[in-house]
């Protein structure tokens, strides 16, 4: 609004602002921990994967792990939107085991070894001040405890970043930087097996 000497409105318009940033510091609004094979069958494939769920680029640089592992993400490190970026236990280990999969962090993490009964893992903003996220994992599903599984965080359609429930990967070894998800097909109502409950 325009408003004269007197206060009184002389002339009102609309104007709308767009946001054009592409690139946003990671934060835990944007970048949730999604696969972890913290005990793989074979030593030296561990990972930890990590996937940005916002529409917009997410810059991770300068974001540290502060429990579990040791690890710092150098500069120019960035998630695309939808992506997924993955830090390994071992560079050449991973990629003989996963020759077709990128997104891999430069470097590697230490101590060598997530601990296999379990443990917290803490990954703190490029801030130093806030956590993207501080996840308790256990070795409670045994396929994924030395058997070949992987972790999966369940992620629904819209991931509540605060929420992590877990269950085995669909294939031994995991799907590191790629989907896992479980695709429903078939009629929703249906009771085929007769337990009462819709197919769904």
């Amino acid at each position: 609004e325009a408003l004269d000497g007197d206060g009184a409105v002389l002339v009102t318009d609309t104007i709308t602002v767009t946001g054009t940033r592409a690139l946003l510091p990671a934060t835990d609004a944007n970048t949730v921990l999604s696969e972890l094979h913290y005990n793989p069958a074979v030593a030296g494939e561990e990972f930890i994967e990590l996937t940005n769920i916002s529409g917009f680029t997410v810059d991770i640089s300068g974001c540290i792990f502060t429990a579990g592992v040791d690890y710092s993400f150098p500069a120019a490190t960035q998630i695309p939107a939808g992506g997924r970026v993955l830090v390994v236990e071992n560079r050449t280990l991973f990629q003989a085991r996963y020759p077709a999969v990128t997104g891999l962090a430069p470097g590697e993490y230490t101590p060598d070894n997530l601990r296999n009964g379990g443990e917290t893992l803490t990954l703190r903003a490029a801030d130093g001040l806030s956590d993207i996220f501080s996840v308790a994992y256990d070795d409670s599903i045994a396929s994924t405890d030395g058997l070949g599984r992987s972790l999966i965080r369940i992620l629904g359609s819209t991931p509540d970043p605060d929420t992590y429930a877990w269950r085995e990967s669909t294939a031994d070894g995991g799907n590191p930087g790629g989907t896992d998800a479980l695709l429903f097909t078939g009629d929703p109502l249906a009771d085929l097996d007769r337990d009462n409950h819709s197919a769904l």
